[in-house]
């Protein structure tokens, strides 16, 4: 019994310490926001994404385990 209580114990105070960790972590990160304004200015800028208008792809899709094409 009180081994189980311990053990239920250290679970709760593991998850706590994690979670502090991960919330401290999260703080540290860059907003999407950011990453996304760094990509478009990487990528030719808001003029050239504002040139293109319409995109067509094509192609084929093959499962091979399921003999489908």
């Amino acid at each position: 019994m009180i081994r189980s209580h311990m053990r239920r114990k250290l679970a709760i105070g593991t998850a706590v310490a994690f979670s502090m960790i991960l919330a401290r972590a999260a703080d540290d990160l860059p907003k999407a926001e950011t990453i996304l304004d760094k990509y478009v200015e990487a990528t030719g800028g808001k003029a050239a994404y504002e040139k293109h208008h319409t995109e067509i792809s094509k192609g084929t899709i093959e499962l091979g385990a399921m003999g489908i094409k």
